[in-house]
């Protein structure tokens, strides 16, 4: 890790002294062809420049200027806006707050309702198993009895027969 630190140290050292670098050699040729211009240039051309540079001057405030007025509209634009609706934003935040404080009060009561709901669904649901259980042992003492009875006649039926051979 510290030689990553160093790593990133030093390019950002590096990046600085060259963009500082960069531009300070931009400066440096402005300043350089200036001061040409200024040996080379005959008065007329001295005199068109300064009006050019005058006219970009000029270019530049008023569009400060105008960028200014714009940005001043734009607020008192938003704020217009914004005293227009402070009503609609008052009564939002008291629906708000009245729904808050309904929705805190049912809760409880409808997590209540839904408990009871779900017991009453769960004790007939054990009812009918039971009754399931009941139906089905039910059937089974029934299907036993009469398991008994068919044997029981069968017996009776091979007396009765043994009884006609005796005779």
């Amino acid at each position: 890790m510290p030689d990553n630190d160093d790593l990133t140290g030093k390019l950002g050292a590096t990046l600085g002294t060259k963009l500082g670098g960069d531009a300070a050699l931009a400066a440096g040729k402005a300043m350089a062809k200036r001061a040409l211009d200024d040996l080379t240039l005959s008065p007329e051309e001295k005199q068109q420049r300064e009006q050019q540079d005058q006219a970009k001057s000029r270019s530049r405030k008023i569009k400060l200027i105008l960028g200014g007025v714009i940005a001043v509209v734009a607020v008192l634009s938003l704020m217009s806006v914004l005293a227009a609706l402070w009503k609609y934003a008052i009564g939002l935040l008291l629906v708000l707050g009245v729904g808050g404080a309904g929705w805190l009060f049912a809760k409880p009561k409808l997590k209540a309702l839904k408990a009871r709901a779900t017991a009453r669904l769960e004790a007939r649901k054990i009812e009918e198993r039971a009754a399931a259980e009941l139906e089905a042992k039910a059937a089974a003492e029934k299907a036993a009895a009469d398991a008994v009875k068919a044997k029981q006649q069968k017996l009776e039926d091979e007396l009765q027969a043994l009884k006609q051979k005796a005779q």
